[in-house]
């Protein structure tokens, strides 16, 4: 049996069912997630992209912006809210933590919610003290960044 998550936008018009497996749990530092989420970095969850579907609200409450070739964020037209990040490519949806519910139990992550990888952990502006393997850039070949 596949595990099932919810999550919503802030003024909840937009509602998300996610369906396990996690794909990743990935912590982004780079300036581009920085300027989306108006903070230090931004942490997503991802699902394939047949496993998420609506609850409230449809595509037509949803703003889409192209960021770049590969990636469509998503906000709720609403509230403004993230709601997702579509990579298409790659046939996934990242969800932001914040939005999902029952994320956190305990003031922890849930087991499939702890962050796997940091990306672009050489342009951080602070630091982050976890297990995680921490990337230069998202590209295996550049390397870890020496902690």
């Amino acid at each position: 049996m596949e595990a099932e998550y919810s999550a919503s936008c802030l003024c909840g018009k937009v509602g998300l069912k996610m369906l396990g497996p996690v794909g990743m749990s990935v912590v982004c530092h780079c300036g581009m997630c920085r300027r989306h989420t108006g903070c230090a970095y931004s942490h997503v969850v991802s699902f394939p992209s047949e496993k998420v579907s609506y609850t409230e609200g449809s595509e037509s409450d949803i703003l889409n912006y192209s960021s770049s070739d590969e990636l469509v964020r998503k906000s709720c037209r609403h509230c403004g809210g993230w709601i997702t990040n579509v990579v298409a490519a790659h046939n996934l949806t990242a969800v932001p933590i914040g939005c999902i519910h029952d994320a956190v139990k305990d003031n922890s992550y849930i087991p499939d919610f702890k962050p796997r990888v940091h990306l672009f952990y050489a342009d951080r502006i602070a630091d982050v003290n976890d297990d995680a393997p921490k990337m230069r850039t998202k590209d295996p070949a550049d390397g870890l960044v020496k902690t």
